[in-house]
């Protein structure tokens, strides 16, 4: 309670400070300077003004009595036994509620660490004043850098599901504009589901578990993995398995492998492409928290089984039914994203969050545009080469011999993790420069001797372009085509897919789609170029299908 006050009073004394620092100076310019002489005649509205910031403040603190006592809570529940000092602050003071979102803000001056406030979850929830713990979930966001945002949601105490819906071998995915949407429990694939809290990712998944039960003639067993040990324990039935535990996890998945094997030599026996006998279904909810677990050894073999079992599963009928807050690097690997058929994407910030995103469809051109930071005429642009690009049929060509790409197997857009803002070679990363000089190409020593003005791309990002201003003093334009985009529209819009037209061909139309970056070059006619031009394109990140975008201007 006195820490409380103490919070009261000090936030008291900085408003009424501020108020009457206000109102003084408001007088002396009324008063022409006279503002001292003159304050015993407004000393009612100064009164009145105190008198109502003390109300308001009184009642905000009031009002938000368990928010301002939390981080003294959590400060006293982290503090060490054996020693006078605590071990971690994770919330400094409670600043303001957002109505509106229902969303707390609190100071937060160290780094945020997501996992602390998730391991502290069910604390957290019980100082607000939740007895159920299973009443509201939260998410936790940083917030400006010196701020953490928790925002909650409350859960509904049951789920009302129309069981009528329900349809024999087939999965109920909700409703559309169209009616009920139904997917045939035979074209049911290894998937990941990525929805943020709120945005209907639990109802989802249950949705999803009461169709399997459902059809549970189908199903010789169904496995579900929830190391957080909520959504999934309520499932206690005769072909289901319940695991909360990491090294169970690991048991699970070396089951479920040698499973998938047993039936591929049955199937080879009876030479079936297709095992004819039920389902095995394992559903991780929120898979992020093994990428979190301190056993490197242990979470390596249960992603290695992750990853096998999503690349042969599917014709044994192994299926994994993966569901994630987020669909980045940080919690599952690209390799197991990559072997994963399909995807249900909820509202996340994840679909603009792509380096790791595997596969294409019109939202992730949407979203490589958006990344760009494109004009609405650049993303039409884009998603008219994709529609013509899905109507096109990938050329043969005689005598030419090559291992047919899978598209939906391909990250479309990655980006190194630090580019300097700078576009001068003299502001790259030193550590970046000697890169290049590992692969023994000296960036630095062509731009002093050869006098070649070079645009260096790394994956799908330009970091930097020699000479510029030489070429600009002569009106030669050279830069990235994303630059090119932001400072020469006309241009580009004039010039863009002039030479090879964008639904030219299969290949053409797929680059026009998804290509990211690569060099511009705009020459005016009667000008001499003083240097040669050139393109150094380096590529980093796996499994991207990037390849040299450069589409010149003449």
């Amino acid at each position: 309670m006195f820490y409380v006050f103490r919070l009261f009073i000090i936030n008291l004394s900085i408003y009424l400070a501020v108020l009457f620092l206000g109102l003084f100076s408001i007088i002396y310019f009324i008063e022409n300077g006279a503002a001292i002489d003159e304050i015993e005649k407004y000393k009612y509205l100064f009164l009145a003004c105190g008198l109502m910031v003390f109300v308001e403040r009184l009642i905000y603190y009031v009002r938000y009595y368990r928010f301002h006592i939390l981080p003294y809570s959590l400060s006293l529940y982290n503090r060490v036994n054996d020693e006078q000092k605590e071990s971690k602050i994770y919330l400094d003071k409670f600043k303001r509620f957002d109505k509106k979102s229902n969303t707390y803000f609190f100071k937060n001056r160290l780094a945020i660490d997501k996992q602390a406030y998730l391991d502290l979850k069910d604390r957290i929830v019980h100082l607000l004043g939740y007895e159920n713990k299973d009443e509201v979930e939260f998410e936790i966001k940083a917030f400006n850098k010196k701020e953490v945002a928790i925002k909650l949601f409350k859960l509904p105490k049951r789920f009302d599901w129309h069981i009528e819906l329900l349809k024999d071998k087939n999965i109920y995915l909700g409703h559309s504009k169209n009616g009920a949407y139904f997917l045939p429990l035979e074209n049911l694939t290894s998937c990941i589901t990525v929805g943020e809290s709120g945005s209907g990712k639990s109802n989802f998944l249950n949705m999803i578990i009461y169709s399997l039960l459902h059809n549970s003639q189908y199903i010789e067993k169904l496995d579900f993995i929830d190391l957080k040990g909520v959504e999934l324990s309520r499932y206690e039935l005769n072909n289901t398995q319940f695991t909360d535990n990491l090294e169970e996890v690991n048991n699970l998945l070396e089951n479920l492998k040698d499973e998938m094997n047993n039936r591929f030599k049955q199937m080879k026996e009876n030479k079936d492409l297709i095992y004819n006998g039920k389902y095995r279904i394992c559903l991780i909810d929120e898979i992020g928290t093994i990428a979190t677990h301190f056993d490197k050894k242990l979470k390596e073999n249960i992603f290695n089984n992750l990853i096998e079992i999503g690349q042969k599963g599917r014709a044994s009928r192994v299926l994994l039914l993966i569901f994630s807050q987020k669909i980045d690097s940080t919690n599952i690997p690209t390799n197991v994203l990559t072997n994963l058929q399909s995807s249900f994407l909820l509202r996340t910030s994840s679909q603009f969050n792509i380096n790791n995103t595997i596969g294409l469809n019109e939202e992730i051109v949407r979203a490589i545009s958006k990344k760009k930071e494109e004009p609405e005429w650049m993303t039409d642009w884009r998603i008219e080469a994709f529609r013509a690009w899905q109507e096109m049929i990938e050329p043969e060509w005689a005598n030419v011999h090559y291992e047919k790409p899978d598209f939906q197997a391909i990250s479309y857009y990655s980006a190194p993790k630090a580019v300097d803002p700078n576009k001068t070679l003299d502001d790259v990363d030193p550590e970046l420069l000697e890169m290049y000089k590992k692969l023994g190409i000296s960036v630095d020593e062509q731009k002093m001797m050869n006098n070649v003005a070079m645009d260096i791309v790394v994956d799908s990002v330009s970091v930097a372009t020699t000479f510029k201003k030489t070429l600009g003093e002569k009106g030669i334009i050279f830069c990235s085509i994303s630059e090119a985009i932001k400072e020469h529209p006309e241009l580009v819009r004039k010039y863009l897919g002039t030479v090879v037209p964008q639904k030219d061909n299969f290949y053409a139309a797929l680059n026009s789609a998804v290509f990211s970056d690569g060099s511009f070059c705009y020459i005016p006619k009667g000008v001499h170029c003083p240097m040669e031009l050139s393109t150094y394109f380096r590529i980093n990140q796996a499994g991207t299908g990037k390849k040299p975008d450069a589409k010149p201007a003449r």
